[in-house]
């Protein structure tokens, strides 16, 4: 199994996030984080994502999509630095 990026993302980056997704900024990815990203990218990608909070295949494929890089549905070291670029 492919180690998970998205919990190697600095503060800075998440806060950054949470605040492009209206989520709040407290610098910490939960549920309500993920649950957030996935209605933010529902409304700018039509993602057609379930809004559950949970950071599965699909929602890393549809932020993958979002931030420009091959969506293999692995949250890798290539997504981690395309989603600190796109959101900062």
């Amino acid at each position: 199994m492919e180690e998970n990026y998205l919990f190697k993302l600095d503060n800075a980056t998440i806060k950054a996030i949470q605040t492009k997704v209206g989520a709040k900024a407290d610098g910490m990815i939960g549920s309500e984080t993920i649950k957030k990203l996935q209605e933010f990218l529902n409304d700018e990608n039509s993602a057609g994502l379930a809004a559950d909070g949970k950071f599965g295949t699909n929602t890393i494929k549809a932020l993958q999509n979002y931030v420009g890089v091959k969506a293999d549905g692995a949250f890798g070291p290539l997504t981690a630095e395309a989603v600190k670029t796109k959101f900062a």
